[in-house]
């Protein structure tokens, strides 16, 4: 047991700075959130660590939903679609 909560001492800090931040605020905080959960990604969800990690994953999908936002499939078919056919148009003139 003093073990556990010696783990959560370890962890606690960090995840209260982060849900404190509210969010990843710079393309900087990303990448060091994305660093860091590369360390911890891995972990028992059941430890300090683990809970770490999902607020840090969290965070990171809020940020990459906001800043790298992907097309529903439907569009990026629609997408691509044009490009092939304007390809195919270039290639018969």
């Amino acid at each position: 047991m003093k073990y556990l909560i010696e783990e959560w001492e370890i962890w606690k800090d960090k995840i209260v700075e982060l849900i404190d931040a509210g969010k990843l605020n710079s393309e900087e905080d990303y990448r060091k959130a994305i660093s860091e959960l590369e360390i911890v990604f891995d972990a028992d969800p059941d430890t300090a660590e683990g809970v770490y990690a999902k607020v840090l994953s969290t965070f990171i999908n809020i940020y990459e939903d906001e800043f790298y936002p992907i097309d529903p499939p439907d569009q990026q078919h629609r997408k691509i679609n044009k490009i092939i056919a304007h390809l195919c148009q270039q290639l018969s003139k």
